[in-house]
């Protein structure tokens, strides 16, 4: 068997988010990053052959065109600034979430500058924050290449990763937002990248640990192969899955309940290629029951839960091995189920993994979204209260979401009137009490300051100009207006009334 550190412990059971990005916006940020998305889709038999989203579009409903099965309650955000930071970690602290872990590459990633925005405004209101080494990003490819060019061999990757990990020792899991189950520092591991045996050197080599500071437990994604007999899900082994990392220390943990059902015209998603009912998500948890959870011996022990999946927005990252996959969540009873299987097991582990808190591409996000309100966020605090033993309030949920749009309502007041700091001090007081889970107080100051903000809102001024369509040209290097074709570049462009 792998090898196992510690013995089971109980402390204080946790609850944590991947958390996916990196998303940004052309106001703030001069682009959209992964809300948008384009490529041939060539290697899918049943969906589209090509998809493209481009946020720049403004659909006839209002939203922006992205690439996402769901549109979010806030609109589309970016990811850098504070403000939606904010409402993104109180939201998840309504829902009993202990923390986020961000999909992150290695240091010279831009996942890395996400991390060191979240980190402080975590630390403002007691949440941690995590990562998932997303390994793939540094060995299967040479991204890294055109910022350190000098890392262009396999063995030099490696090198860096051990830099990668000192890095995350030093500024991860050392700190008031460190990720800590059982006392032990917790970390994990996407794969498709770092080899078992490079994973047992970096394992072993010396580092350098501020007071206090361990290696961390390494939770490893693992994906057993399970099948359809008489059209029911049997679920595969993750210890077989595992079977090549067994001179590791890694944990086999869950990740996406595996799509083994193939999409035909007659089936319930004749347009994808492969799909799973609610059922097989939970069925594919059992063979981490049997084989990982009951195995008292490992550090930590996490379920997991997803909130089903449609990967409409990315097909899978590619053109050739483009493949659309769907998990349907069924109203909700998708995810339900799944935190109802972990909830029954609560004895067995010692947390439980969200997939995910943001990964609109891949439509398995549970932040609240147009389409399914904040109805998973509810689904989680009911059972992670149930997971914790602890009691569920299920009042402040909106909260953060009234927060964040006073807080963009008062940036544009701001432009008009320099002496309002002391509603935006309120607003802070605000969200300290949402984080400490003092939802009336914190109600009774945003209601304070709405009455605020509409008075300086109703002294302002707004002029509106209406401008008939063919009074409007865009000029350009060249064009075809009645195709609805422009192409702008160079300084040779404009819109002229």
């Amino acid at each position: 068997s792998l090898t196992a550190l510690g013995v089971y412990a109980q402390t204080r059971k946790k609850v944590y988010a991947d958390y996916h990005g990196i998303r940004t916006t052309r106001e703030l940020d001069g682009s959209f990053n992964q809300w948008k998305y384009a490529s041939l889709t060539s290697g899918t038999s049943n969906g589209p052959k090509s998809i493209t989203y481009n946020p720049d579009i403004i659909l006839e409903n209002g939203r922006r065109e992205i690439a996402a099965a769901s549109y979010p309650l806030v609109g589309v955000q970016s990811q850098y600034d504070p403000d939606y930071l904010e409402y993104q970690i109180l939201s998840a602290k309504a829902s009993k979430i202990d923390g986020f872990w961000i999909e992150w590459g290695y240091i010279d990633h831009s996942s890395n500058i996400l991390l060191k925005a979240m980190q402080p405004i975590a630390e403002r209101y007691g949440f941690e924050v995590g990562v998932n080494i997303c390994d793939a990003w540094l060995f299967a490819n040479d991204w890294i290449t055109s910022v350190r060019p000098e890392i262009n061999t396999r063995e030099k990757k490696k090198e860096y990763f051990k830099e990668c990990i000192q890095y995350l020792i030093n500024n991860v899991f050392t700190g008031k937002t460190t990720p800590s189950v059982n006392g032990n520092p917790v970390l994990y591991l996407f794969g498709g990248g770092i080899n078992p045996n490079e994973m047992e050197w970096i394992e072993n080599q010396t580092y350098n640990y501020p007071s206090g500071t361990t290696f961390p437990v390494i939770l490893k994604r693992v994906t057993p192969t399970g099948s359809i007999t008489n059209n029911n899900y049997i679920p595969g082994s993750p210890l077989n899955a595992a079977s090549q990392w067994v001179n590791t220390s890694i944990m086999p943990t869950s990740w996406m309940p595996e799509r083994r059902r193939k999409g035909t015209p007659t089936s319930s998603f004749p347009t994808y290629d492969y799909y799973a009912l609610g059922s097989d998500a939970v069925a594919y948890l059992e063979g981490f029951k049997n084989e990982i959870w009951t195995d008292a011996s490992y550090a930590v022990r996490s379920g997991f839960v997803a909130p089903g999946m449609d990967n409409i927005g990315c097909a899978n990252w590619s053109d050739a091995n483009a493949i659309f996959y769907k998990i349907a969540r069924n109203n909700g009873d998708t995810y339900r189920n799944m935190w109802k299987y972990n909830v029954d097991n609560k004895d067995k582990l010692d947390m439980v993994y969200i997939g995910s808190w943001s990964d609109y591409t891949e439509g398995h996000e549970i932040e609240p979204t147009i389409e399914n309100g904040d109805r998973e966020l509810r689904t989680t605090l009911q059972y992670a209260a149930l997971f914790k033993n602890e009691q569920a309030d299920d009042s402040g949920i909106g909260l953060p979401k009234i927060l964040f749009e006073q807080r963009k309502r008062l940036a544009f007041c701001f432009k008009f009137d320099k002496n309002i700091s002391s509603i935006g001090s309120q607003l802070s007081i605000a969200g300290l009490r949402i984080a400490e889970g003092r939802y009336s107080e914190a109600s009774s100051i945003l209601t304070e300051t709405e009455a605020s903000i509409k008075t300086i809102e109703q002294g302002i001024r707004k002029n509106e100009f209406r401008i008939e369509n063919d009074k409007l040209t865009i000029a350009g290097n060249s064009s075809n207006p009645s195709q609805g074709e422009y192409i702008l570049d160079g300084s040779r462009f404009g819109i002229g009334l």
